[in-house]
């Protein structure tokens, strides 16, 4: 669930004012600004002097105006994709700390990522401990001056923007390493260093100011390991919901999104939260009644068409419908596994809009870093629902109905709990042997899907045996 504020293009510009450290030196001429003007009116005998001191303040101020402006608002954003042929040409080279630890380039529909089977194959048997650095570093001054640029572009783009406080991770991944560092950060950190790696920040002139690779490669061009990198590196999760009668769970993402846009992903899929660290999501169904779930699916498909069905608003609210409530209970995790599995089933309660007592338990089995999101990290995992099928996509389409119909009243956006539009159950026998299913487009299957399909195609054994665990406990 994103906590922190939607972001306007008016808060944008503001926060940018805000953080460019230009404030106390407008702030400073602007009053002796003042100051001079009252002794001018107060003091006759000497207004030479004090015209002098008017004029040489304003001019600071001025010229503070003027930097502020060049320096923050003056920018564009140019995506060139000899940056990324470039990037990933340079990047094939490993660090030797990667090559030591079995990590290699997978490729999907242009999108690349690293992994290392025998790291995944640490995670999926061994709980990592954690250290938590709680302090979060201030963004540099050259992601200040890159921000407002980035973000203003992304509002026009009609995507929901939020700077949520998140986790990064500042460990490397390692069969050797049990113990992980995290510390805060959040989305604007994230979004001008990771986010930045194929994109060049010029000045309006075509002047080059910022060259978005410099903060994730190394001088020899190849990913820097996570312990040497400054940027951001939110941790990702994902997972797949697998049902009691053996179907597994696909979302579809609302074009407003501002990654994955439209795209089939994993059932639950979002970032870690700080929150994460220390509360624990828990949710109660209010009411059980279920809506007819074609109406609610054509419903969804007018608004997704653009159609918006305006009648009976102002009963909508009188109807009994069902509705989940949600809330936040204090509950410190103790390991890194744990938080990365928190995250997971958090994001996929949100999501598919399932409560604690839908879920059996999740188990990780995979990690991996996205070149196109700077080695940004990622980690996948798999949830056994304790639903079926039809129980499942009735609680999911119940609620985003509602949830549209409530963003349409409202006219705003109801963040990850309307972030999923559409469900869809495949059977995991068409699944286990394979790759991907050809039923879906691979232009819109996320790397993510893609990824998890994999795993659960090449090992029916593995999920098989961690349900029997389950069940047993």
């Amino acid at each position: 669930m994103k906590k922190g504020k939607r972001y306007s293009k008016t808060k944008i510009f503001l926060y940018t004012i805000f953080h460019s450290g230009f404030v106390p030196q407008i702030a400073l001429s602007f009053s002796s600004t003042v100051l001079s003007i009252i002794a001018i009116i107060l003091e006759k005998k000497n207004v030479l002097l004090f015209l002098i001191a008017l004029i040489t303040t304003l001019s600071i101020l001025l010229k503070s105006i003027i930097t502020l402006s060049k320096e923050y608002f003056n920018k564009r954003t140019v995506y060139k994709n000899f940056v990324k042929e470039d990037v990933v040409k340079s990047t094939k080279e490993l660090t030797t700390s990667a090559k030591n630890n079995g990590y290699f380039w997978e490729d999907f529909n242009g999108e690349h990522y690293l992994t290392s089977n025998s790291v995944n194959s640490f995670l999926l048997n061994n709980t990592l401990s954690i250290k938590i650095n709680y302090k979060k570093p201030k963004l540099r001054k050259e992601q200040r001056e890159v921000l407002y640029n980035t973000v203003f572009e992304k509002i026009n783009q009609g995507k929901n923007i939020f700077n949520a406080n998140l986790v990064g991770l500042k460990s490397d991944l390692s069969t050797l390493n049990t113990e992980i560092t995290v510390e805060k950060t959040d989305y604007f950190s994230n979004i001008t260093s990771n986010d930045l790696i194929y994109y060049q920040i010029t000045s309006k002139d075509s002047y080059n100011l910022y060259d978005g690779k410099k903060i994730t490669l190394d001088n020899k061009g190849r990913l820097l390991d996570i312990e040497n990198s400054p940027a951001s590196n939110i941790l990702g999760a994902s997972t797949i919901a697998i049902t009691t009668d053996g179907y597994l769970l696909v979302n579809q993402q609302n074009g407003k999104n501002d990654v994955n846009e439209g795209c089939y992903v994993p059932t639950g899929s979002g970032s870690v939260d700080f929150n994460d660290l220390n509360y624990k999501l828990v949710g109660e169904d209010k009411k059980h009644l279920l809506l007819d779930q074609k109406i609610v699916e054509n419903e969804i498909e007018d608004y997704l068409n653009g159609v918006k069905n305006e009648t009976d608003f102002k009963n909508f609210y009188k109807k009994p419908l069902p509705s989940i409530k949600y809330n936040f209970v204090k509950d410190s995790i103790n390991d890194f596994s744990s938080l990365i599995i928190r995250a997971m089933e958090r994001e996929l309660m949100e999501e598919s809009h399932l409560t604690e007592k839908d879920i059996l338990g999740s188990f990780i089995y995979g990690y991996i870093r996205l070149l196109n999101r700077g080695g940004k990290p990622d980690f996948f995992g798999i949830t056994f629902l304790n639903l079926t099928k039809d129980e499942a996509l009735n609680k999911f389409y119940t609620q985003t109905y509602i949830n549209l119909k409530k963003e349409l009243v409202s006219k705003s956006s109801l963040t990850d709990f309307s972030e999923a539009v559409k469900q869809t159950a495949y059977p995991l026998e068409k699944v286990y042997g394979k790759t991907v299913p050809k039923d879906y487009d691979e232009n819109k299957l996320s790397v993510q899907l893609y990824y998890s399909l994999n795993f659960i195609g090449k090992n029916q054994k593995i999920i098989e045996e961690k349900l029997k665990e389950f069940k047993k406990n």
